[in-house]
């Protein structure tokens, strides 16, 4: 197993990464710095106040979720999703992450309100096929519905998605982009970062926080 960076040496890099972050005022945070090579399921979090940590699981296979210079990214390319979570403890949240994009526009699908890894929830994401920012209910079977055609670049974004009560709003880089109103899952905990196929073609996440 890959030597981890200590507590200490970490906390020195968030600090050089956000400085000024009250991580008190967080459900959780993460900057994903640590060794290259950590999996996400034995890296901790800058802040986790509800203290499960990461989980990974995997509905085919594969390859955890890892550190790469500092981001989080899975590079396995095969079949199946990959999804890793934790328990934020809040059900009304803003979710927020920097993520970096592919050519085709993919990104790291942004998953809230679930149930647990690989179960039923919700999840944010850019389509790099058909072009699309799509909002995804996932409850045994994918059911896209919202969606939102916009040309594919690669730069990489701000993403944040607001849940309140029954409502959901999705933004990239300070601009709505889906919103609904939808009761499934609006008392569930869970969030996390997710991928599909092929995922070594998904890009990165340079942090992710969830806060009330």
């Amino acid at each position: 197993m890959p030597k981890r960076v200590t507590a200490s040496q970490r906390s020195a890099a968030s600090a050089r990464a956000i400085a000024g972050i009250n991580y008190r005022s967080y459900a959780v945070y993460d900057n994903f710095v640590d060794a290259n090579d950590v999996t996400i399921d034995n890296h901790i979090p800058d802040r986790d106040k509800v203290g499960t940590g990461w989980i990974w699981a995997g509905t085919s296979g594969g390859h955890l979720w890892e550190i790469q210079n500092n981001q989080l990214e899975d590079p396995n390319n095969g079949p199946g999703e990959q999804n890793c979570m934790i328990d934020t403890g809040l059900s009304d949240f803003t979710m927020e992450a920097f993520v970096t994009r592919e050519a085709n526009g993919s990104i790291p699908w942004q998953i809230f309100r679930a149930t647990g890894v690989n179960a039923n929830q919700w999840f944010f994401f850019y389509h790099g096929t058909a072009f699309e920012w799509r909002l995804y209910k996932y409850e045994g079977s994918y059911v896209n519905m919202l969606a939102l055609a916009e040309p594919a670049n690669s730069d990489m974004v701000r993403l944040k998605v607001v849940c309140l009560g029954d409502d959901i709003e999705c933004f990239v880089n300070g601009v709505s982009k889906l919103a609904l109103t939808h009761t499934y899952n609006n008392d569930k905990t869970f969030a996390g970062i997710g991928a599909n196929t092929p995922r070594d073609n998904t890009g990165e996440v340079e942090w992710w926080s969830v806060r009330p």
